[in-house]
């Protein structure tokens, strides 16, 4: 059963019914990342990333209509899976670090930055 964006559990117990919640978020709802977030990930990831390109990262990889559907139901899942995608990641990390240059774009180019600093 759901309840807004909670999905509730019911577990028999020994007294009678014990309920819970787990919450799952989506990659969006996770952002913006916290310098901690932000450290741990480049220790995980061996990518030198600063917190406003892996935030930059972050929303671009949030508003991919093929990734909108994960769901994370901890902190640990999500980190786990923004490691593997951070170490996959194809932008170079002297550009993407530069505080003029955003998101690359689809053709390829550099944007404005969408994250004031």
């Amino acid at each position: 059963m759901t309840y807004g964006g909670y999905i509730t559990f019911c577990i028999p117990h020994v007294l009678g019914l014990f309920y819970f919640c787990i919450c799952q978020l989506g990659l969006s709802e996770h952002y913006p990342l916290s310098q901690e977030d932000s450290h741990e990930l480049q220790k995980r990831s061996g990518k030198a990333y600063n917190l406003n390109a892996m935030n930059e990262i972050l929303l671009d990889i949030s508003r991919k209509p093929e990734l909108q559907e994960h769901l994370f139901v901890s902190k640990a899942k999500f980190i786990c899976y923004m490691t593997k995608a951070y170490r996959e990641e194809g932008r170079e990390v002297d550009k993407a670090n530069s505080p003029t240059l955003g998101i690359i774009t689809e053709t390829g180019q550099f944007g404005h930055s969408l994250i004031k600093t």
